[in-house]
């Protein structure tokens, strides 16, 4: 189900770093209206996705469709002290209407702790426990279902390098997968290239092969330097040109601001 993989989207270690380092939009934004469109080899996939701040520019709402597909998610945020303090979700999919809450919890040094998930009828579902460093970074993140323990995360971090290293175990302690991910994606990697904006243009397939295959993002913005329109390309490098540029998606943004 939608609200399914949207609730599991958010249950890891790299979902909880990205959680602690939204992008900020720049200026007062009210509200913004994407359209997200994938090419892919067998058809075309059109995605929507609206986006909905108050004047303190916390996210209230965001709705997702694919008219095609029949598919809706809409989710509302709650704030206290500055910080997100729950979200409410509603999906629609094949399997008719579903509805989803989850609070979240904080240590008094603010660091994200614990996420609690209840169904419609206020029965806790799942349950997401993290220990942090003293950087407040997860250093293990913790599955359940319900009461039981259902899988385990835990993270070595390489400051010096700004990497994440995470491990994901099962509920037995058996290591099933490991990856490694950038820690603060606001510091520049040297492998990418950047535009006047600090947004990346340009970067690797896989950084650590040996591959010229290369993601190529082109960008327009508005007069506030928020962007409107990304093209991406998949391309091959070829000494310092990219040939055998093929179109993979646009995504487009009409944003309306607070007077």
């Amino acid at each position: 189900m939608l609200l399914q993989f949207y609730a599991e989207a958010q249950q890891s270690i790299y979902s909880v770093l990205r959680f602690a380092d939204e992008t900020p939009n720049k200026g007062k934004v009210k509200l913004i209206d994407e359209s997200r469109t994938f090419y892919r080899i067998s058809r075309i996939i059109k995605q929507s996705r609206v986006l909905e701040y108050n004047e303190n520019q916390q996210l209230l709402v965001e709705k997702r469709y694919s008219k095609k597909e029949g598919k809706y998610l809409e989710v509302m945020f709650g704030y206290e002290n500055g910080q997100k303090a729950y979200r409410k979700s509603t999906a629609k999919s094949d399997d008719g209407f579903s509805t989803e809450f989850n609070s979240y919890r904080y240590s008094k040094e603010g660091h994200l702790i614990a996420m609690v998930y209840y169904d419609s009828d206020s029965v806790v579902t799942r349950q997401i426990t993290l220990n942090n460093n003293e950087n407040g970074h997860p250093i293990q993140l913790k599955k359940y279902r319900g009461e039981e323990l259902i899988g385990i995360e835990e993270a070595r971090y390489d400051y010096s390098n700004n990497r994440v290293y995470i491990k994901a175990l099962n509920e037995f302690g058996d290591v099933i997968s490991e990856v490694d991910y950038t820690v603060d994606q606001r510091l520049k990697n040297p492998e990418f290239t950047y535009d006047d904006h600090d947004n990346v243009v340009a970067f690797p397939r896989n950084v650590k092969g040996s591959d010229q295959m290369y993601t190529l993002r082109k960008y327009k913005y508005d007069d506030n330097g928020n962007w409107t329109t990304i093209t991406v390309y998949l391309a091959e490098k070829r000494g310092d040109k990219y040939i055998f540029m093929i179109k993979d998606s646009v995504f487009k943004r009409k944003i309306t601001y607070y007077k």
